[in-house]
């Protein structure tokens, strides 16, 4: 049986070190510091057909993003006007780069944890109290679990969108 994503691909020959069927291949748990430290990758696979990639920012804060096909509708839109359900909203929309941890042939939207009632490590090291939830990687990839399923049903509906938006 073939398994495949939104644009087609057969998910066994994306490739790269983070992308297989449902299950994470790497998994590290966020590590919150108020010294800062080189941004990485703390989990990434695929989830309801979407690939996605949870981050270590500086060791700050996490931060979660979700990849859609560069010939998508979406990428050519604001990421304020993509009404996808996320943590405090999406903060980020922007196309993959080889040089990045976000790699290149994505469009990837992205939200963070570092709003007043997350706990943000660069508080700490403003000099300021860092209080507020820190976010485990379970808790990371619930809600990446619960944006992807939204996400995807808007790539489904996006032509429906459109028409709705322009009236």
């Amino acid at each position: 049986m073939e398994i495949r994503n939104i644009e087609g691909k057969i998910l066994k020959e994306i490739g790269g070190d983070c992308f297989t069927l449902e299950k994470p291949k790497q998994r590290k748990e966020m590590v919150y510091t108020n010294t800062e430290i080189k941004s990485h990758i703390l989990s990434c696979g695929i989830k309801n057909n979407i690939e996605y990639i949870i981050i270590n920012n500086k060791g700050w804060y996490p931060c979660c993003y979700l990849g859609i096909p560069l010939n998508h509708p979406l990428t050519n839109k604001n990421y304020n006007d993509i009404p996808l359900q996320c943590h405090g909203g999406l903060t980020f929309g922007k196309v993959g780069e080889d040089e990045s941890l976000l790699p290149s042939g994505k469009y990837w939207l992205g939200w963070d944890y570092g709003h007043c009632d997350d706990y943000t490590g660069f508080l700490s090291h403003s000099g300021y109290t860092a209080t507020g939830k820190k976010w485990t990687l379970n808790e990371l990839e619930e809600e990446i679990w619960t944006a992807s399923f939204h996400l995807e049903q808007l790539l489904k509906l996006f032509p429906d969108f459109l028409k709705e938006n322009k009236k």
